[in-house]
């Protein structure tokens, strides 16, 4: 498995999206292809459907597709197993001959990472699924051996061009500390006040929950201005009573009363 050269790809590739270098990277490999006799037969790894809906419209975009024949193909997790097998032996039995249609595959993660296709083209898109802290799966971008693990998918059976198409205007989520806004943090720190214990809390610092054991305490909320010993004082209790969500506006309603 080799690199695509870079003088094959336009010059102002890195200035564009990652999905639009994604098919600037396939026609290049189509080129490529042809110089050596062959049909294209391209595999590209997108982390999940809706960066596959990404690469479809851009692949609509293209204009530049038009010049050759192309059969795409996408291949998800919930693609039946039969289907996936089917296209496993397609891709075999073509051998990348030339006169064949040139064959583009989207696939999921999800599929990709249990098989080996026989193609001559292979663009990694960067990206891996990762379920966040509230459970949902989000896209961030690959790691050092998810990157060897994919390219490993191409070049088994035959020589393979390579591009991994980094998106430059994603940030890397695992080293971006989670912070809770401030009004949720008054709110958490007031319920762990509320409960008699002082928590632990992800998302909130040190220096976030000292400011917020302040600003309860300011409003006659607390007994301390910080964690340990704290109680609700009187008014306190009585904010208990009507909700848990501390607000400014909230409190001064209250107080109204």
């Amino acid at each position: 498995v080799t690199e695509i050269a870079t003088d094959m790809l336009p010059p102002n590739f890195h200035t564009w999206s990652w999905a639009r270098q994604a098919c600037a990277c396939v026609l290049a490999m189509q080129s490529w292809a042809q110089t050596r006799n062959e049909s294209a037969q391209i595999l590209v790894l997108v982390p999940g459907e809706k960066e596959m809906n990404q690469i479809e419209v851009e692949w609509v975009k293209t204009s530049a597709r038009r010049h050759h024949r192309w059969r795409v193909v996408t291949i998800t997790g919930d693609t039946p197993k039969g289907v996936r097998e089917e296209l496993r032996k397609q891709l075999k039995k073509r051998r990348c001959e030339a006169g064949n249609v040139n064959l583009l595959v989207l696939a999921t993660a999800v599929f990709e990472y249990s098989i080996t296709l026989d193609v001559n083209g292979l663009v990694d898109c960067g990206q891996s699924m990762e379920v966040d802290r509230n459970g949902f799966l989000k896209p961030v971008l690959n790691n050092e051996a998810q990157t060897v693990q994919k390219k490993a998918r191409g070049g088994r059976g035959r020589d393979t061009k390579y591009k991994l198409v980094t998106p430059s205007n994603m940030a890397v989520p695992s080293t971006l500390p989670y912070r809770m806004q401030e009004n949720q943090q008054l709110s958490v720190i007031f319920v762990s006040v509320c409960h008699g214990k002082k928590l632990s809390i992800i998302g909130i610092v040190n220096k976030d929950e000292q400011a917020a054991y302040v600003r309860l305490h300011k409003w006659g909320l607390t007994t301390e201005p910080q964690g340990g010993n704290c109680e609700l004082s009187r008014f306190g209790k009585v904010v208990r009573g009507y909700s848990l969500e501390v607000r400014d506006g909230m409190v001064i309603a209250i107080c109204a009363r």
